[in-house]
């Protein structure tokens, strides 16, 4: 349901601000659910409902500055690709805040 989804993505923005060692998000679950239907939930829901719920297609929040926690204004609904697509390019340019992913390589040379 569409009240389920917006559980599972206030739960997870808990559990990835924890993970993360950042504050918890400056909202309450009413305010990410109000703001969301404000923000074109509703369409986005029904185009996932449309695709057979594939993962590809479901709503996602991204935060639009990686090195910054959840805020009001520091988040964008997008589909669940196009979060996982900015990640993977975060990743492959060396702009993921992520220290296990990427971590520096020095290479040297023998002469």
């Amino acid at each position: 349901t569409e009240k389920g989804v917006i559980r599972v993505i206030y739960k997870t923005q808990k559990a990835n601000s924890k993970r993360r060692n950042h504050p918890m998000p400056s909202y309450c679950k009413e305010w990410l659910q109000t703001w969301l239907y404000l923000n074109g939930f509703n369409k986005l829901y029904q185009a996932w409902d449309q695709a057979g719920f594939l993962q590809s297609e479901k709503p996602s929040v991204d935060r639009l500055d990686d090195y910054k926690p959840y805020t009001e204004t520091n988040i964008r609904l997008v589909k669940w690709k196009d979060n996982k697509d900015k990640q993977t390019q975060d990743i492959l340019l060396g702009r993921s805040t992520s220290g296990e992913r990427c971590k520096p390589v020095l290479q040297y040379y023998h002469s």
